[in-house]
């Protein structure tokens, strides 16, 4: 899903995440970082001879966010707080059901 863009001089920046932690990172369409977390991680990347770091935070306890942070060769250009949809809420519920059924199935048999 993706859950922020940026325009920084001639670029998109598009962060997406996954329901299972896939944070990937898109310039102009082509994917520039890809790594896995559930609580958020950094993501380095350079165009031109600019060096970008984009740091993602997950807050999972009471109100759900996404804080992004955009530096541009070290100085933060983008902060972006984002309030997760109650969807996204809903769709973590069902999955935490569906492995809480599948590992007791396991477990009792």
């Amino acid at each position: 899903m993706k859950y922020a863009e940026f325009i920084i001089d001639s670029y998109k920046i598009e962060f997406f995440n996954s329901l299972f932690g896939n944070e990937k990172i898109l310039v102009n369409k082509i994917e520039v970082s890809n790594k896995f977390s559930f609580f958020g991680t950094k993501h380095n990347f350079d165009l031109d001879s600019d060096q970008f770091i984009l740091n993602s935070s997950f807050k999972a306890l009471g109100k759900r966010e996404l804080d992004l942070k955009l530096k541009k060769n070290e100085k933060l250009i983008k902060d972006l707080n984002i309030d997760l949809n109650p969807n996204y809420k809903i769709h973590w519920g069902a999955l935490i059901i569906i492995f809480g059924i599948i590992i007791f199935s396991y477990l009792k048999g």
